[in-house]
């Protein structure tokens, strides 16, 4: 069996820990990033594997500065979105 890196397994647990932080579904993760919401169908399991460019899309909507336990607010997400930090 091959397993991912352990640094792309933190990002994919960011990617989780972020969406559900904003109360998102998949779907609405996957609006938000532009994606398809076949890209995060199935994000909750462990063998969720998108590609390089959808973690890109997905990453770039939260702000460099949170970290899981972090409260997020919707400015944080537009300036994050936007390019902007902060």
């Amino acid at each position: 069996m091959v397993t991912a890196p352990a640094h792309f397994d933190n990002v994919l647990a960011r990617i989780r820990a972020f969406a559900a932080a904003k109360g998102w579904t998949p779907t609405q993760l996957a609006r938000e990033a532009g994606l398809s919401d076949t890209v995060t169908r199935g994000m909750d399991r462990e063998d969720w594997a998108p590609s390089g460019r959808s973690v890109r899309a997905l990453e770039i909507l939260i702000p460099l500065d949170w970290a899981p336990g972090d409260a997020v607010s919707a400015a944080q997400t537009a300036t994050s979105a936007a390019g902007v930090v902060a």
